[in-house]
């Protein structure tokens, strides 16, 4: 993935909206194949039938959006976190959407997992 893909979308991307309140940051991903982006998501607020809310995060959510895994060929995942003041900070995913992207490595191909 080319340095120049990643600044465009760090700098398309990464407006955090004002509401909800508590949204002070937020997590994006992408999913970059031969230097074009294919899927972009964010993470998001869900309902839950049994427990009130959780949250989709953005490699799962980028995923969803994806659709197709053998997409996934040789493509990069790209996961950046930017503030409200446009800071871009640490965005490692988190031990099960690790699991879930050393999955998508092993059994659909996918190249690189690149995060800030």
């Amino acid at each position: 993935m080319r340095q120049s893909v990643a600044r465009a979308l760090i700098e398309e991307y990464s407006h955090v909206p004002n509401n909800p309140p508590h949204n002070s940051q937020v997590h994006f991903a992408a999913i970059i194949s031969r230097n074009h982006v294919v899927a972009v998501a964010r993470n998001t607020i869900a309902k839950s039938n049994r427990s009130g809310f959780f949250t989709k995060h953005a490699e799962r959510a980028v995923l969803e959006r994806l659709g197709d895994m053998s997409l996934l060929r040789g493509a990069t995942l790209f996961v950046w976190r930017s503030t409200r003041a446009s800071e871009i900070m640490n965005s490692k995913p988190c031990k099960a959407c690790a699991a879930m992207l050393d999955k998508c490595c092993e059994k659909w191909g996918l190249k690189n997992v690149v995060w800030t």
